[in-house]
Formats: C-alpha cells, structure tokens, sequence
C-alpha cells in the first residue's frame, strides 16, 4: 500500500511540474497594425521594427487594429515576406496587454 501511494503522489507531482509558466509575462511590447489586403498581420515594436508573423493563426488572439499585445518570437531565415517590410518572424507566444 506504501508503494502505490509513494507512486500516486510520484504521478501528481510530475504532471504538476510539467505545466509551463506565461511565458510571454516578460515579452516585447508591441501593437498590430496592417499592410497591404494580400498580406500577414504586421507587428510594430517599440523599436519602430515592422515583423511580418507567419503563425498569428495558432493563436487565439484577433489581430485587430492597434491592438496591444506583449508577444516572444524568433525570425525565420528561409521564409519570404509577402509585404516586403522586413524580418519574418515566428511567435512563441502571444499575450494582450
């Protein structure tokens, strides 16, 4: 009986120690804000830089507007922008402000 209760408090504690802190708690400051019809959200930072992102739709954030958002993200060396702004990037996360 020690054993499976030693094991049962083993399973809760690795499942408990998995869960992921947000991430994007201490992100980059930035807003959305739009190009041409045919092109992806673009994000302005605070830099003043223009990123293209290529994966806002694995997030359930509306890219709407002016909308002001604390995100991660790293480029992407290989893909191409279709608005010709800039760097390409890949969010990991993305939180509204």
């Amino acid at each position: 009986m020690k054993y499976l209760y030693a094991l049962f408090l083993l399973l809760i504690f690795s499942i408990f120690s998995c869960r992921q802190p947000d991430n994007c708690s201490h992100g980059e400051k930035a807003k959305f804000t739009f190009g041409l019809s045919y092109c992806n959200p673009i994000i302005e930072l605070e830099n003043g830089d223009h990123p293209e992102v290529q994966n806002m739709k694995d997030f359930d954030i509306e890219p709407t507007l002016g909308k002001e958002v604390l995100i991660k993200y790293h480029p992407l060396e290989a893909a191409g922008s279709y608005c010709q702004m800039g760097l390409v990037v890949e969010l990991d996360c993305v939180v509204e402000r």
